[in-house]
């Protein structure tokens, strides 16, 4: 059996990147000036281009757990779960 249990905390300034494109469509009033237009005004497209996207601080656990039988005329049955647990995303 072995067990793993790892802490992460990480703190990103200035982050640059591209918005998610259901932040744009999710928040039109916000976000209006990145649709481009139709001589009509109909949306055709939008604009997302990489931004300041500010910064995120996040932690939690990472864990591991690994199970292994002895062998047998069936062979080596080995049981690995892991998960994450998410504390804090801001």
């Amino acid at each position: 059996m072995t067990l793993a249990l790892d802490y992460w905390n990480i703190h990103l300034r200035d982050r640059i990147g591209a918005l998610p494109e259901q932040s744009i469509y999710g928040n039109y009033a916000k976000y209006k000036d990145l649709f481009l237009r139709n001589p009509d005004g109909s949306p055709y497209a939008i604009s997302d281009l990489n931004n300041n996207l500010g910064e995120v601080k996040t932690d939690g656990l990472d864990l591991s757990l690994a199970l292994s039988s002895g062998a047998s005329s069936y062979g080596k049955l080995n049981f690995t779960p892991d998960g994450t647990y998410i504390h804090k995303y801001d």
